[in-house]
C-alpha cells in the first residue's frame, strides 16, 4: 500500500491528474471511480515514465544466489520488464482517448519511455541492453506510444491543420512520430494535409512513417472514395500498379498497409475494381527485390479491405465467385503443402467471409463454416483457424449468441467435448489446442457480442474459463510439445481477458481488474512481446475512456474492433527468435542503423498498427449531471428504466453505471436537494448527454 501511495502522490506521474489531460473530463472520472483507488493503481501500472519496478524471486529463495548468477536474471528479468514497458502505450490510449485540446502554438507532448528497471529486493537498478530486445519490437514500442499520443488529441478539435502536425514532425523521421500520425487519423485530422505535406513525409521512405500516414489518412477519410489518395495508395500497392510497372520494392509493411488503406476508403461501397484486385491478393504471393515469397500478414490484410469494401452487404453480392472462391480458400481441408502455401490464405478468407455476412444471421454461409464433426478432420486445420472459424461463424449468426456456459458448450463439436472438460485438464499436450481454441473463440464470440454491456453472466461465463486457463498456463514444461502448448494456451488466456475487458469496457471491474493485474507482473521465461500486448490492451478496455466511453455496435464499429483484438500476438522478443520477412526495415538514408531488420517477424501475421484500430469502434456513452449554477458534475443516484425486449428493467444506480444501447424510457434524479427531471430517449441515441 505504502508503494501505491508513493506513486499516487508523484507529480511526474503518467495519469490523468498531470495535466495532460482536460479537467472537466478528470473530475467526472473522478466522481466514476470515487470509492477506492482503482483508478490510481491502473495508472500506476501503465506509466511509462519512471523506472518500473519488479522483483527477483530466486533472490529471495535464495539469499546466498552466486553473485554471477544474480547478475544475469537481473538482466533478464529487466529486458522482460522493458518488453512490458514498451507494450503499456497501448492500453493507455485507450483510457485516455480524446481527452486533450492541444494548443496551436505548442508541440503536443508525448510521454517519455523509460526503459530501465529496479530489481528487488537488492534495489538495483538495470539499464536495458538494446541487442536483447529485437530492433523491430523497441521500434514498434515508440509506435505505440506516438499512436498513444495521438489517440489523446480531441475529436472534437477543430483548429488542427496540417501546418500545426508539420510543426509536430521532428527533424529526422522517427516510429514515434509515425504512430502519432497513425492516432491523429484514427481521430479524424489528417483531413487537411496538403499534398506537399505528404510528399514531405513519404518522399524519405521512412517505413513506419509511410505506414503510418497511409493507415491515418485513410482513417480520416473512410467511406468517401478519395482520388487523390486512391493515387497515393496505389503507388504504394504493386497489385494497383499497372501491368509491366517497374519494380518500386515497396516494403511489405507499407504494401500491407496500402490494402487496408484501399479497405476504409472505400468502405461499404462494394467497389467491384477494388474487390477483385483483393480477391487476388488473399491468394498471391509478393515480389519485392526480385524475389518471391508467401506471407501470411499480406493475405490477412488483403481479406480484411475485402471485407471493409463489403461490409455487411454479402447476401446483396451479384458476384457468387467472389463468395465461392472465398469459401474454398477458408474451409477446404488439404494434407499437403503446396507453393502457393494456400493455408496462409485461410486468415484473410475467414475474416473477408466474416465482415461481409456480419450479423447478416445467414445459416447457409454459416453453417458451411461450422467446425467438422470428427477428430480426424480437426487435425488437419490450424488450431488458431479453428478459433477464427468459430468467431466467423458466430459474428454471422450475431443474434443467436447467448453469454452462457451452457451456450459454449453447445457451440463446441461433440467429439471435443465428449473427449475433453477444462477443469480436468492437467497436463500440457498439444492434443489441447483444438478444443482450447475453439473455446478461445467462442469466449471472444461473447466478448464481441457484449462489448460494454456490463452483462454479469457474460461476466461469470467467462471469468469461469479466464481462471483455468489461468491455472493451464502455471503448468510445468517437460518437453517441447509441451512447451508449444503453453504458448498457446497462454495466447488464448491472454484472448478470453481481452473479451472480459470488452464486456466490461469501461467499468473498471474490480473482479475482472484483479485478474489482469496479475497477468501483468508475469516475467517468466515463457511470457512474451505478445502477451504483454494482449494485457495491456485489455487493461486499457476496462477503464475505457476514463469510465465515459463505450464500443458501437455498428457493423463498422464491430469490424475494426475485430481488426485490432485479431486473436493471434507475436510471440517472438529478440533477435534470435525471428523468422523471416515480415517486420519493418527503415530505407531512409538518415537511419542506415534501421536496416538490420529483415529477418524479424514481428509482423508475419498481424501488422502491429492495426492494434489501434478498436479507437474507430469507440463512441462517447456517459450521463453526466451537473450543478444548474457552477456547472460542475454531480454523483447522485438516478432511477433508470430501460426498454429491453420488451420488459421494464429498473435500476437504482450512479449515472456511471449506465451501459448498453437500450433506449431509456425514464430517469428521475432520487435525491431531495434536487428538482426532478425526466429524460426520454426513445430513439436510442447514444453520447455523452449532460443534465
Amino acid at each position: 500500500m505504502a508503494q501505491i501511495l508513493q506513486f499516487i502522490n508523484s507529480n511526474e506521474m503518467i495519469s490523468a491528474w498531470d495535466g495532460q489531460a482536460e479537467a472537466d473530463r478528470n473530475h467526472v472520472t473522478k466522481l466514476i471511480f470515487c470509492e477506492d483507488r482503482r483508478f490510481y493503481e491502473l495508472t500506476r501500472l501503465l506509466q511509462t515514465s519512471k523506472v518500473q519496478t519488479a522483483t527477483l524471486k530466486m533472490a529471495i529463495d535464495n539469499p546466498s544466489l552466486d553473485e554471477e548468477v544474480r547478475l544475469t536474471e537481473q538482466r533478464i528479468l529487466a529486458t522482460k520488464v522493458a518488453l512490458k514497458t514498451l507494450t503499456v502505450p497501448l492500453g493507455r490510449a485507450a483510457i485516455f482517448l480524446s481527452s486533450k485540446k492541444p494548443l496551436m502554438t505548442e508541440r503536443f507532448p508525448i510521454s517519455k519511455m523509460n526503459l530501465n528497471a529496479m530489481i528487488l529486493p537488492d534495489m538495483f537498478t538495470v539499464t536495458l541492453d538494446k541487442d536483447k530486445i529485437d530492433k523491430s519490437l523497441y521500434d514498434w514500442g515508440f509506435f505505440h506510444n506516438g499512436a498513444s499520443a495521438g489517440l489523446m488529441v480531441s475529436r472534437n478539435s477543430t483548429e488542427i491543420s496540417g501546418s500545426w502536425i508539420v510543426f509536430n514532425k521532428p527533424p529526422i523521421l522517427n516510429p514515434q512520430h509515425a504512430g502519432f500520425l497513425l492516432g491523429l487519423g484514427l481521430n479524424g485530422h489528417l483531413r487537411k494535409l496538403e499534398e506537399w505535406h505528404i510528399y514531405n513525409y513519404l518522399g524519405p521512405k521512412h517505413n513506419y512513417t509511410s505506414v503510418g500516414l497511409l493507415l491515418g489518412m485513410s482513417a480520416s477519410l473512410k467511406g468517401t472514395m478519395d482520388v487523390k489518395l486512391t493515387k497515393v495508395l496505389s503507388v504504394h500497392v504493386v497489385a494497383l500498379l499497372p501491368v509491366g510497372s517497374s519494380d518500386l520494392n515497396v516494403p511489405l509493411s507499407v504494401q500491407t498497409a496500402g490494402l487496408i488503406g484501399i479497405g476504409l476508403l472505400y468502405l461499404e461501397t462494394q467497389h467491384r475494381r477494388m474487390t477483385e484486385v483483393l480477391l487476388t491478393q488473399i491468394s498471391a504471393n509478393l515480389v519485392n527485390n526480385d524475389m518471391e515469397y508467401v506471407n501470411e500478414g499480406y493475405r490477412l490484410a488483403s481479406g480484411i479491405a475485402l471485407g471493409y469494401i463489403n461490409l455487411g452487404k454479402g447476401q446483396l453480392s451479384k458476384d457468387s465467385h467472389v463468395i465461392d472462391q472465398l469459401l474454398s480458400l477458408a474451409i477446404s481441408i488439404r494434407d499437403t503443402q503446396t507453393p502457393q502455401e494456400f493455408d496462409k490464405s485461410c486468415g484473410g478468407a475467414i475474416m473477408a467471409l466474416m465482415f461481409m455476412f456480419l450479423k447478416t444471421n445467414n445459416y447457409e454461409t454459416a453453417a458451411k463454416l461450422s467446425l467438422p464433426s470428427t477428430v480426424q478432420l480437426l487435425d488437419y486445420i490450424r488450431p488458431d483457424f479453428l478459433m477464427l472459424r468459430c468467431l466467423c461463424k458466430n459474428m454471422i449468426m450475431w443474434d443467436t449468441i447467448r453469454p452462457t456456459r451452457a451456450w459454449i458448450n453447445s457451440q463446441i463439436p461433440v467429439c471435443l467435448r465428449d473427449q475433453y472438460d477444462i477443469k480436468k485438464i492437467n497436463v500440457l499436450d498439444s492434443d489441447n489446442l483444438p478444443y482450447i481454441n475453439v473455446i478461445g473463440g467462442l469466449c471472444l464470440s461473447i466478448g464481441v457480442r457484449y462489448a460494454s454491456s456490463s452483462n454479469l453472466v457474460a461476466k461469470e461465463s467467462l471469468i469461469y474459463y479466464l481462471d483455468q486457463l489461468m491455472r493451464l498456463s502455471l503448468l510445468k514444461v517437460s518437453n517441447y510439445d509441451s512447451k508449444i502448448s503453453l504458448i498457446n494456451i497462454r495466447n488464448i488466456r491472454d484472448i478470453v481477458s481481452l473479451s472480459l475487458s470488452l464486456v466490461m469496457a469501461g467499468s473498471g471491474d474490480l473482479d475482472t481488474f484483479k485478474r489482469l493485474r496479475v497477468l501483468q507482473g508475469f516475467t517468466d521465461s515463457y511470457t512474451n512481446y505478445g502477451n504483454y500486448m494482449a494485457i495491456n490492451t485489455a487493461l486499457g478496455f476496462l477503464f475505457l475512456g476514463g469510465g465515459q466511453q463505450a464500443f458501437k455496435s455498428s457493423n463498422f464499429g464491430i469490424a475494426s474492433l475485430i481488426t485490432s483484438i485479431y486473436p493471434v500476438y507475436n510471440i517472438n522478443n529478440s533477435s534470435s527468435e525471428n523468422g523471416n520477412n515480415g517486420g519493418v526495415t527503415n530505407n531512409n538514408n538518415n537511419n542506415n542503423n534501421n536496416n538490420n531488420n529483415n529477418n524479424s517477424n514481428s509482423n508475419e501475421i498481424h501488422l502491429q498498427a492495426l492494434r489501434h484500430f478498436w479507437a474507430l469502434s469507440v463512441e462517447p456513452r456517459c450521463l453526466i449531471i451537473r450543478d444548474v449554477i457552477t456547472k460542475e458534475p454531480l454523483k447522485i443516484d438516478v432511477l433508470i428504466e430501460l426498454n429491453h425486449d420488451g420488459d421494464i428493467l429498473k435500476s437504482n444506480e450512479y449515472v456511471d453505471q449506465y451501459y448498453g444501447n437500450d433506449s431509456i424510457n425514464l430517469e428521475e434524479a432520487g435525491d431531495d436537494d434536487f428538482y426532478r427531471d425526466d429524460y426520454n430517449n426513445e430513439g436510442g441515441n447514444s453520447g455523452t448527454r449532460d443534465e
